[in-house]
């Protein structure tokens, strides 16, 4: 594929990828999902340019949300999947068991990393949160949060598979031939 074709297509999904999560930073409702939307398209970019350029693309939304969104948090999470996205493609090459892992080793040191920026860098606050009632101290919140983060990360890695599946035998062959 030439390089000016490559470059077009990464602007276009870089310019994509931070329209979704601004529009997840002011919906806050949507913030997980346009994260993921844009996780994908880091996987788009993967599959059709090579981890070289999709890395290029992760750097420059990656900046873009951080710098841009008023919601700090989109742009964190966006980071964490986006570059947990490259990493299943170098990670799956590997046999079945070294591969998940690897994902999962490299999903948890980032998944740290993410949580020690929202609370040193962005001054997220764990607080004893309060249940019907009952006092949950806050060793108690984040060993919960990485419970959850560890079982959406399954739910999404899963999920992402089947879809790049779905994307290779309905879509790649068409955007191939556009690309070339």
């Amino acid at each position: 594929m030439k390089r000016t074709r490559c470059l077009t297509l990464c602007g276009a999904l870089s310019a994509l990828t931070v329209a979704v999560l601004y529009l997840g930073s002011l919906v806050e409702v949507l913030d997980l999902v346009t994260a993921l939307v844009g996780a994908c398209l880091v996987a788009m970019a993967v599959i059709e340019m090579g981890r070289v350029w999709a890395l290029g693309m992760l750097t420059a939304t990656s900046l873009l949300a951080l710098l841009l969104l008023p919601n700090k948090f989109v742009g964190l999470t966006y980071c964490l999947m986006a570059l947990c996205t490259l990493l299943k493609s170098i990670w799956e090459r590997l046999s079945p068991a070294l591969s998940w892992l690897g994902k999962y080793l490299s999903f948890n040191l980032l998944y740290a990393a993410t949580l020690a920026v929202s609370l040193f860098v962005l001054g997220m606050e764990l607080d004893t949160l309060v249940v019907f009632g009952v006092q949950i101290p806050p060793y108690v919140v984040i060993l919960a949060l990485v419970l959850a983060g560890n079982l959406l990360y399954l739910l999404c890695d899963v999920a992402l598979t089947r879809l790049i599946a779905v994307y290779y035998a309905r879509y790649h062959a068409r955007v191939a031939r556009w690309l070339k």
